[in-house]
């Protein structure tokens, strides 16, 4: 009789933490993603303390996967964050992987009150995109970023049309 009370609470337990699971779930916003891209620009971060990041008027095509969740998907957590990274203007189809990835400048940035956040640089992978049109660019990604205090390997694999945002 004893087992079978017990067995009982753990089933109501397990039922419990069900019900809570499914409205917690249930209860999170929708990740929003945006994918878009700067003409004339470069990307300016703080080398030093890798806190500061904006992108400024320059000589290159700077490219934002902007998300309120990539880094952690599963967490159910809302941070905005960013993976961006810049190709000289001239060209109209890029691929870069290994050693020539760094030529991208590639960084992924977490805005959120954790232990990596801030500015994450890129360490393997690769990036390849052709253009569309004078608005689009098609992207392909699957980029890793180490983090700066965790070491957690964050990664991201994209394939999506990249629009124009004129300043």
């Amino acid at each position: 009789m004893k087992l079978q009370a017990s067995f009982f609470w753990v089933k109501i337990g397990l039922c419990a933490l069900l019900l809570l699971d499914s409205i917690f779930i249930q209860s999170q916003p929708p990740i929003e993603e945006s994918f878009i891209y700067f003409d004339n620009s470069s990307i300016h971060h703080n080398n030093r303390w890798q806190k500061t990041f904006d992108i400024q008027s320059g000589d290159m095509r700077v490219f934002v996967f902007n998300s309120n969740n990539a880094g952690d998907p599963g967490n159910h957590s809302v941070a905005d964050s960013k993976l961006v990274f810049q190709i000289p203007m001239k060209r109209d189809e890029f691929h870069f992987t290994g050693e020539k990835l760094a030529e991208t400048n590639a960084v992924y940035i977490q805005f959120c009150l954790c232990q990596d956040e801030g500015i994450q640089k890129v360490v393997d992978g690769y990036i390849k995109g052709r253009k569309i049109d004078e608005n689009s660019w098609d992207v392909e990604f699957e980029l890793i970023a180490n983090g700066r205090k965790t070491k957690h390997e964050y990664t991201f694999r994209e394939s999506e049309v990249f629009k124009l945002i004129e300043e």
